[in-house]
């Protein structure tokens, strides 16, 4: 469905109708059996005791017969696919998430089986696929918080019994032989999505060496951070009940709790011999997507830009009201690290050519790299036009980020200084135009989806609100 949406939109249309069919039959089956089982277990006029006994029995045979794994993975393609294109279809998204929800939720599906004795390939096969199945629909669910500001479907702590998914190369494994000799010469992984996440939060001193991950592994743990670091957000509304959300900063425990464990996971993620920060290679698409999502931790952490963004409406004029609404974030050394992602995701096209990166490179990226492009800009732009406001009162490490996003963007054709001081009052409120530009210009000929043209769009109504 997806390869045929890239060129054939139409034709992916038309799949994703006939499959939303099928889907909604198997799912009227499963509700018909519940109601069926529940009528049975009431035609009795005297509810006795064997009566009574036999409506729990009942109840209780329905309840486990979980909706089939390979439905869930329907599900969970037709949701994706309707998440990000045709606006009169993000009703279903939303309707299929719940869905899934409830049926990984009601079958069982977010704790762990026990492993078999002698387990077969085929046996590990469907184990593994269960376990993907269930971080995938996170992912996604984490991905409508991010970007249509949803609440969670999905309580990481839900997953905490989940080992975490094995290393690619078992997965992609095409014979017995090749997964027996790979499990051979590699043990499993045998930590569990919780014991990772602790590892990435508790001491130094209380850490397990043991527990290792993979490049999947590394994608749903550092989604999780992200959702943690939205809840612990969140919560502040709560303590302060007439304080402004946008601005009030965590507490300083709280910040570098969730500091350390971005930075512990940077270096997981730079031990692990999967991971790579080039979208094009061997297994490079989860460590490479990986990625986009730390930088949106990073900005998240020290500044909250989910405010009514209003990405749902699909109309560009809305959002882009909605982007010059947005507060500005207080200058802050906390801000340092936010920026520095910000700018290096900035530069990556830049590096290897605007044009060139946009008609090769981007076409294969995922939504993420689009989401996570967008918020870096627009995160740049707002703190470049705090910083513009108070050029005066710089610091000298925040003069030195001006200067490396102004040396970014004098290698593309948005950025001509009218002077040698970047640090200028009316240099960095060019520059953060530049920044908007750079964005549009990266992305306007290779988005795939109507969500993300959209954005595009905005993001060029708002730029031009800033052009000097």
């Amino acid at each position: 469905m997806g390869a045929q949406y890239r060129f054939e939109a139409e034709s992916a249309l038309s799949l994703y109708y006939a499959a939303k069919s099928l889907i909604d039959i198997k799912l009227s089956k499963v509700c018909a059996a519940v109601v069926e089982a529940a009528h049975n277990s009431t035609i009795q006029a005297k509810p006795t005791h064997e009566a009574v006994a036999s409506i729990m029995n009942s109840g209780r045979s329905i309840n486990q017969l979980p909706l089939e794994i390979e439905t869930i993975q329907a599900m969970i393609i037709c949701m994706s696919l309707c998440s990000w294109e045709y606006k009169n279809l993000l009703p279903d998204a939303f309707s299929l998430a719940d869905q899934i929800a409830f049926h990984l939720r009601q079958g069982g599906y977010l704790h762990e089986d026990n492993v078999l004795a002698n387990e077969t390939w085929e046996q590990w096969i469907y184990r593994e696929g269960r376990r993907r199945t269930v971080f995938i629909a996170f992912i996604i669910f984490n991905l409508h918080t991010i970007f249509y500001e949803t609440p969670p479907r999905l309580m990481a702590r839900e997953m905490w019994s989940i080992t975490m998914p094995q290393h690619e190369n078992v997965w992609w494994a095409s014979t017995e032989r090749e997964w027996e000799e790979i499990r051979r010469r590699e043990p499993p992984l045998s930590s569990t999505f919780g014991d990772y996440y602790l590892e990435l939060t508790v001491p130094k001193a209380s850490r397990n060496p043991e527990h290792r991950t993979s490049a999947f592994g590394g994608l749903v743990s550092v989604h999780c951070l992200v959702q943690q670091i939205h809840l612990t957000r969140e919560t502040l509304l709560h303590i302060d009940a007439y304080g402004d959300i946008d601005k009030v900063p965590f507490s300083e425990d709280v910040y570098m709790k969730f500091r350390r464990a971005l930075c512990r996971w940077d270096g997981s993620w730079s031990r692990n011999r999967e991971n790579t920060a080039q979208p094009i290679a061997y297994m490079a698409p989860l460590g490479f997507n990986a990625t986009a999502v730390f930088r949106i931790a990073w900005i998240r952490l020290s500044f909250n830009m989910a405010v009514c963004r209003n990405f749902s409406t699909r109309d560009p004029a809305i959002i882009a009201a909605a982007f010059a609404q947005s507060p500005m974030p207080e200058r802050s050394p906390r801000l340092y690290s936010a920026v520095l992602q910000s700018a290096h995701a900035l530069s990556i096209p830049v590096r290897i050519g605007i044009r060139y990166a946009s008609k090769t490179q981007i076409l294969s990226w995922s939504i993420i790299h689009s989401i996570a492009n967008l918020e870096c800009a627009l995160f740049l732009s707002k703190w470049l036009e705090r910083a513009s406001l108070e050029s005066e009162l710089l610091e000298a490490e925040e003069k030195v980020l001006i200067r490396i996003i102004a040396r970014i963007l004098k290698e593309t054709p948005f950025f001509e200084p009218s002077s040698d001081d970047y640090c200028s009052a009316g240099v960095i409120k060019h520059i953060a135009y530049s920044v908007l530009r750079l964005f549009t210009e990266m992305f306007k000929e290779s988005h795939l989806f109507d969500a993300i043209g959209t954005c595009i769009e905005a993001v060029d109504q708002y730029a031009a609100t800033l052009e000097c």
